[in-house]
């Protein structure tokens, strides 16, 4: 939780005197719940569910296993948020909605040994809640007897952008007006019916345990106070957060197919701003929506597949993972102790990796999002292979203890008290994510640095005693929250102690938000203890904040520093190792190794029947006059283009009046061929925008907005992402894009990774000769049975799953997946056209996030090509090359593009978070040397990175690399080769596949350089063999490279192989373009051949075998050549 906690304040002293009426009933009305809920659950339900002997494997049939998926998104309007406590963040729609997601694990011989995780798109879990979801179990009858408070686990995601109005206790309540009993039953009834669901799915199966790290999703918001942890024990970590994402892999044994995962990372949910109103599940919601969305369909995935993002040690981290900085015009960095800007708590605020888009946070939310599912994934496809197999029994433990005196001994021998809760001064000063408000500050221990009226407002809710307040020294209390009980309790003192145990895997559910060494200590000590009393060892996670929520749970160490974890860490400077030690103390119970049965503890209040609430309901609704619900009062354009946002406004109603609970308030429906419609977006998808807001309140009308953002890559990339989504691609890419050049970086790329002892693989288009020379692995064409077999594969997906994907789409597929069959550790991938929407994009795209970033992007340069693509402009073309960018990914540019492009390129890094952008100067080479300089510093660079991204130890140095490259022959690029098995000509003739101005520039500047035209006495002509794709503007590239006295031959390149859509420009076209150019024939020759075999003799017959020889104009004219001298060579050692 971050907000604006002053709010609480203003309105504290209001509620007291409002609720007053409630205070003689307290005591009678809570002794009556306990004694009622006693008999409700029966004795059994509080104690532990110990299971068989830990050391048991499990059954032959492994687990019963189930999972369910239920909406819980509450009143989306007219509500305040739950996190921010930010009186002016009242919900305005969806943007998405917000789900329960349950996991059961049982004993497939035993009901009594199970236990149902569930994980909650809301900020915390919650007492009330909790006692609610227990009594809908309960109603459901005798089958669902078996679930109670021992094994029944509410995690929140922590998302800041819910609905609020349905926690148990009065502080939260302050800032939402309330409780509201929709919010309260939307949640209670979408968490009961999941576990339903979960229940009717169970079936027998297994589970399966990873880990990977995920560097780019997470960072420290209080790093001054994580520094005041012993040294000593900071260095036995690489982060001052945790890096690591673990999953345990649900998989049925009926049809082996995979029913879900649940995963475990922790990051605040605050990616999105306190200036959102619209519903999200933030970045847990993003992430599990990107991950159920990748396996739809999925053939090791079965139907209703779910994805658990569970919370963990969220405590001091962040999502804003640029940092904190001053948002007053200075543009520094908050200062580090205490998160200030001169002084002032207010303008120092977190930067997600888009923080420049003014979006409230929501490109950002999800960008961080698909990093964490993008590391799942990752995970998930590789699990067989790098997974831990859970095996042994189940047992669950729950039991409350009471916080507000504490007593237990430490392991160094001295005892210790915790107190009942309070919060201190830096508590009201909010964090990066969400500052607080007046003169608060972070880093406040002791005497409190703020206005002494703050003293005098605290004072009068409640003073604390001087026992209260040595009891949480040196926290200088501003809210004694845990000593009021007027009109019911401000926050629990009696807290949750749960673990939940499958074979080796313990799961500590944590009520409050750990710290990210809280956290460690913890699972340490937990560990430890579990190691001891089983004999083996144990994986241990920690999910909160669940059950209820107590608010942070600090080191001792940062306690002392005061910032805004320690400020909020309830129960004194012992409240962690409180926890530990009621953990460890209990654990036994979880090996059947306790001694009799757990005591449940004191019974924390259910307030849910007597909570204030100042929450006004729909008064009055009604259509305007001569309208009608449902009317649209703005209609959508006729068309729109990707990346454009479709928007329509009807005549609408209060969406309180009905929840539309596991249903959708907008859809985007496509005519299907037969004219039926079928719904390709709901409220639930990310890219579907809702919104409400109310035109008059006196006539109580409203009106409906409802927005699709159309995704860039909405049809551009489906088709191919279609193609891979269920192929891992586990290799990092080198992706280059570009006019010219990038063919060669490519080239040159792969030879120097080889060189350093990297398996890499090479894609680039179009080839030349065959259609699988364009795919390499190690140096090496892939062979023509190998590329058929594969491409049979994506050719019969391709007409299995109706995809209709393209040619080129289907060579990506090809090569992406021969890289994975090959187990190369990169592929260096050529852009096919532009970039943004080129099939090669899915490399680490929005659109199949689960394939993993490239190491390193490269813009070689740019110049005019492909205009009915691409854009007349430079930048407009730039602007596509640039799509390529990744957030976080290094881009490597030639500095040689001229500064407009530059200019893009630095404007789309900047937009998508790219990690730098990295200007390359090419050094100058002789005009004989058969590399491009520019070309050959952007691959030095890009595989400099690459290799530091890989870890790989090398001591190549530049001169070392540049050597390699100039060992790279690059066919069709400033080639000289022999075409005497052709035509019997001795001396060797040049082809290049220039094809656009500025490759035309550089062969004319080639030309020039290396005096391959005669320069004395006379210049001596050259005989010219052009063909040309078309389309292509050829007046002004034949101007560049037609001198007086040359000679041309025009020809028409053949068909392309599996490109039908290219087609060669008629010769006699290119003839008449000469000739504007020379004028009539003066002796030279000017011939329009009938192919590329009389072309080469005609030529030859010209120029005898003296004269200069030059093919040119197309790639695929070049490959014509290829093709015929490899047949020739062929016939003639048959002939031998």
């Amino acid at each position: 939780m971050a907000g604006k906690p002053l709010y609480f304040l203003a309105c504290a002293c209001f509620m007291i005197i409002t609720g007053l009426f409630f205070v003689d009933h307290e005591s009678a009305r809570n002794n009556l719940f306990r004694a009622q809920a006693w008999s409700r659950y029966g004795k059994l339900d509080f104690q532990s569910h110990t299971g068989t002997d830990p050391k048991s494997a499990a059954p032959e049939d492994g687990y019963l296993l189930g999972v369910g998926k239920a909406d819980i998104t509450g009143p989306s309007v007219e509500l305040d948020f739950m996190g921010y406590a930010n009186p002016d963040q009242t919900g305005t729609g969806i943007r998405q909605r917000l789900f329960s997601r349950a996991f059961i694990i049982g004993d497939v011989n035993d009901v009594s040994q199970r236990f149902a995780y569930l994980v909650l798109d809301t900020q915390s879990g919650d007492t009330a809640i909790r006692y609610g979801i227990l009594e809908g179990l309960a109603s459901l009858g005798s089958e669902y007897a078996m679930y109670g408070q021992s094994n029944v686990a509410l995690i929140g995601t922590h998302s800041h952008s819910g609905p609020a109005a349905w926690l148990n206790y009065l502080l939260p309540q302050i800032t939402s007006k309330g409780f509201d009993k929709q919010s309260y039953q939307a949640i209670v009834d979408g968490a009961v019916l999941s576990i339903k669901r979960a229940h009717e799915s169970l079936g027998p199966g297994s589970l399966a345990f990873g880990s990977i790290n995920i560097t780019d999703a997470n960072t420290n918001r209080s790093p001054y106070a994580y520094l005041a942890n012993p040294e000593e024990e900071r260095s036995k970590y690489a982060d001052d957060v945790e890096k690591t994402l673990t999953l345990l892999r649900f998989k049925r044994s009926s049809d082996k197919k995979d029913i879900g995962v649940l995963t475990w990372f922790p990051v605040h949910g605050t990616s999105m701003l306190n200036n959102n109103t619209l519903v999200t599940g933030d970045n847990k919601g993003v992430a599990a929506y990107l991950f159920e969305q990748s396996v739809a369909g999925a053939n090791g995935a079965a139907d209703g597949f779910v994805a658990g993002f569970s919370q963990a040690n969220v405590g001091d981290t962040s999502p804003n993972i640029l940092g904190a900085w001053c948002e007053d015009g200075s543009d520094e960095m908050c200062k580090f102790e205490d998160s200030t800007c001169g002084g002032k708590n207010e303008p120092c605020h977190g930067r997600g990796p888009f923080f420049r888009a003014k979006d409230q946070g929501t490109q950002s939310c999800y960008e961080i999002g698909r990093r964490q599912f993008s590391g799942a994934k990752e995970l998930y496809d590789n699990l067989d292979a790098t997974g831990t197999p859970i095996q042994g029994s189940i047992s669950s433990l729950h039991t409350f203890k009471d916080f507000s005196d504490f007593t237990f001994t430490l392991p160094n021998g001295t005892s210790v008290t915790t107190c009942p809760a309070a919060l201190g001064y830096s508590f009201a000063a909010g964090t990066s994510d969400g500052p607080g408000a007046f003169d608060f500050k972070q880093n406040d221990p002791g005497a409190p640095n703020a206005n002494p009226l703050w003293a005098v407002v605290s004072g009068a809710l409640k003073e604390p005693s001087p026992e209260q307040k040595k009891c949480h020294a040196p926290k200088p209390i501003l809210l004694d929250v845990g000593e009021i009980s007027t009109p019911y309790e401000w926050t629990p003192n009696i807290v949750d102690i749960q673990l939940l145990r499958v074979g080796q895997l313990v799961m500590i559910i944590s009520p409050g938000e750990a710290t990210s060494m809280s956290g460690r200590r913890w699972k340490d000590a937990v560990q430890e203890q579990a190691q001891s009393l089983s004999g083996e060892d144990a994986l241990v996670v920690l999910g909160g904040p669940a059950n209820s929520y107590t608010h942070y749970i600090a080191t001792e160490e940062e306690y002392g520093i005061q910032r805004y974890e320690g400020a909020s860490t309830l129960y004194g400077p012992h409240t962690l190792n409180a926890y530990i030690n009621a953990s460890v103390e209990t654990l036994p119970y979880l090996y059947s190794q306790g001694d009799g049965a757990l005591a449940p503890g004191p019974f924390p209040p259910n307030n849910v029947n007597r909570s204030l609430s100042f929450i006004t309901g729909v008064v009055f609704d009604a259509a305007p006059i001569f309208k009608k619900f449902g009317d649209v009062s703005t209609d959508t354009e006729a068309s729109y283009a990707k990346g454009d946002t479709a928007e329509v406004k009807f005549v609408g109603a209060n969406p309180r009046n009905d929840l539309k609970l596991e249903s959708t308030y907008a859809s985007v429906e496509k005519m299907n061929d037969d004219g039926t419609f079928s719904t390709v977006r709901n409220d639930a998808d990310w890219a579907l925008v809702f919104n409400w807001k109310r035109t008059s309140s006196v006539l109580g009308t409203s009106e409906v907005t409802i927005q699709w953002e159309i995704e860039d890559d909405a049809e551009g990339l489906a088709r191919i992402s279609r193609l891979l989504q269920h192929i891992p691609l586990p290799w990092r890419a080198v992706h280059v894009a570009g006019t010219n050049g990038k063919g060669s970086i490519c080239a040159y790329t792969s030879a120097m990774l080889h060189s350093a002892g990297v398996r890499a693989g090479r894609f680039t288009s179009p080839h030349l000769i065959d259609r699988w020379d364009c795919i390499s692995i190690d140096e090496k064409p892939v062979s023509a049975a190998l590329f058929r077999d594969v491409e049979a594969r994506v050719r019969a997906r391709d007409v299995a799953e109706d995809i209709g994907a393209s040619e080129f789409e289907l060579l990506t597929a090809v090569g992406f997946e021969l890289f994975t069959d090959s187990g190369v550790d990169v592929g260096v991938v050529e852009v096919g056209l532009g970039g943004r929407l080129d099939a090669t994009n899915i490399l680490g795209g929005s659109v199949s996030p689960q394939h993993s970033k490239p190491l390193v992007t490269v813009i070689s340069k740019i110049g005019h090509d492909h205009h009915d693509w691409l854009g007349e402009s430079l930048e407009e073309i730039a602007w596509h090359k640039a799509g390529i960018l990744k957030p976080g990914v290094p881009c490597v540019v030639d500095a040689s593009n001229v500064p407009e492009v530059l200019s893009v390129v630095e404007k789309c890094a900047r937009e998508v978070g790219a990690a730098e952008v990295i200007h390359v100067k090419g050094e100058p080479t002789p005009p004989s040397a058969p590399y491009q300089p520019a070309n050959l510093a952007c691959s030095v660079r890009a595989v400099q990175i690459a290799l530091d991204g890989l870890g790989v130890e090398h001591s190549l140095s530049k001169d070392e690399l540049t050597r390699v490259a100039m060992k790279v022959v690059w066919p069709g690029r400033l080639q000289t080769m022999s075409i005497k098995p052709i035509t019997g000509r001795q001396k060797p003739i040049l082809l290049d596949g220039a094809h656009n101005q500025q490759s035309i520039e550089a062969l004319a500047t080639y030309i020039q350089d290396s005096n391959f035209r005669r320069p004395s006495p006379e210049p001596s002509s050259i005989t010219w063999v052009v063909g040309f794709s078309r389309g292509k503007d050829i007046a002004s590239m034949l101007r560049l490279l037609l001198k007086p006295g040359d000679n041309v031959v025009a020809v028409e390149f053949g068909p392309v192989d599996g490109m039908p859509w290219v087609k060669p420009m008629d010769a006699n076209v290119i003839l008449q373009e000469v000739k504007s150019i020379q004028g009539e024939a003066n002796g030279e020759l000017l011939y329009a051949a009938n192919d590329i075999q009389d072309a080469l003799q005609r030529a030859t017959d010209r120029s005898g075998d003296d004269g200069a020889l030059v093919v040119a104009g197309s790639l695929y004219l070049i490959g014509d050549v290829l093709r015929l001298l490899r047949d020739a060579e062929s016939l003639s050692q048959s002939n031998r």
